[in-house]
């Protein structure tokens, strides 16, 4: 009796095969409307996908090998200057110095050194080579070596120039002195053109010519300071200083070289006193210019003496500025 009273539950609590057939095809019916809400969410997806733009991929990064890094624009624009002209001391040191912006020392030491040879007495490309054997000898940067290896353009470069003049030659003294001539009145016509670059080819060529047949008097010192003038205008003023004092040099009783020298020399002044103020390399120079306008003073016409002694007035005054002193006594 209680074995057939357990058996009596256990039949009672199983479900029939009909129940179980009605459950698994509910079952299948729920399943299916699942599956077909998944298609039509995917196909949902993949169609916002396609309307969405594409980004290009990128390019996996290499690794391993030094890390190139972009020349700047100033190394750039400077480069191509001191490419066109290969012996300008200026853009060499224009071009050291945006070198030494980018932390590159041994170029910048170069193109100084190549700025000091162009120019010996070229106070800001020695000034600058001073400074960066400091900073490399606190870097353990060598150097000592060939200052060759580290510039772009070669001293002795070749600039090639479609625009170029032929070689001028003279066989002859008077010949020489006939073809500067002619190259002078080119230079004043260009001078008043105000294309002074050209101007100071010109004249520089008449000077080389009459050089190379060793005539060294009033009329080269008077094409020195004409490119001096020009320099000026083209504010290059060390150049204009140099060319001054080869006017001098030539002539010292010609009073044009003393005045161009003295008003170069002038600027060199202020542009250094804006930079580093009152200090005794300025005062130094500002004595030269007064000197100068002096000794200009002493052999200019009448007519421009009294803007000479204004000029070396002024340049006085500029000396008491520059030692910060309440006088100075100039030898």
């Amino acid at each position: 009796p209680v074995v057939w009273r357990r058996a009596m539950t256990t039949d009672a609590c199983t479900p029939s095969e009909a129940d179980l057939r009605a459950e698994i095809a509910k079952l299948e019916l729920e399943l299916k409307g699942v599956t077909e809400k998944a298609r039509l969410s995917q196909e949902a997806l993949d169609s916002a996908r396609s309307q969405e733009p594409t980004e290009p991929k990128k390019k996996p990064r290499r690794r391993g090998g030094k890390k190139k890094h972009k020349m700047s624009d100033a190394i750039l624009e400077a480069r191509q200057e001191v490419q066109r002209c290969p012996r300008n001391a200026q853009c060499r040191l224009d071009l050291a110095r945006a070198y030494e912006s980018e932390d590159k020392y041994r170029e910048a030491y170069a193109e100084a050194s190549a700025a000091k040879i162009l120019i010996p007495t070229y106070g800001r490309a020695w000034r600058l080579k001073q400074k960066l054997e400091k900073l490399m000898g606190e870097k353990n940067i060598r150097y000592d070596d060939d200052d060759n290896l580290y510039l772009d353009t070669p001293l002795d470069a070749k600039v090639e120039d479609e625009d170029a003049l032929p070689p001028v030659t003279a066989s002859s003294p008077e010949e020489a002195r006939a073809k500067a001539g002619e190259e002078k009145k080119q230079g004043d016509a260009h001078f008043l053109g105000k294309r002074h670059e050209q101007a100071c080819e010109r004249w520089g060529r008449a000077i080389e010519l009459l050089k190379a047949h060793g005539i060294t008097d009033v009329s080269v010192a008077k094409l020195y300071s004409n490119r001096a003038a020009a320099h000026l205008a083209l504010k290059k003023h060390v150049l204009a200083a140099r060319d001054g004092a080869l006017a001098v040099e030539c002539d010292a009783g010609w009073w044009k070289g003393h005045w161009y020298f003295g008003q170069a020399t002038l600027e060199l002044v202020k542009a250094s006193a804006a930079q580093r103020g009152a200090c005794t390399s300025n005062g130094e120079r500002a004595q030269e210019a007064y000197r100068a306008f002096v000794r200009c003073a002493g052999v200019c016409p009448a007519s421009k003496k009294d803007e000479v002694e204004l000029l070396a007035a002024t340049t006085q005054q500029k000396i008491y500025e520059m030692t910060e002193q309440e006088g100075c006594v100039v030898c």
